[in-house]
């Protein structure tokens, strides 16, 4: 394995651990099942953990991983 995939697989593995963990934290402050508004952020979340890492994962798809991690980290704030 050459350094620049070495890299690569070690910032992917990050990004996902950093979108688990958040999405954990907010599901434990704010549970989808105490209120609906609660359901637009866990959705997002869940995009966030499994949809983001997977866009940066293929060259061609990189621009849209920035574009909707992007859209995702502010659109469900309230």
């Amino acid at each position: 394995m050459t350094q620049k995939t070495n890299l690569r697989i070690t910032l992917l593995v990050s990004l996902w651990f950093l979108a688990l963990g958040g999405w954990g934290l907010h599901l434990f402050i704010h549970p989808p099942a105490r209120e609906v508004i609660n359901l637009i952020p866990f959705i997002a979340g869940l995009l966030s953990v499994i949809i983001v890492p997977l866009l940066f994962s293929f060259k061609k798809t990189i621009p849209f991983g920035y574009v909707l991690n992007g859209m995702l980290a502010t659109a469900p704030s309230p």
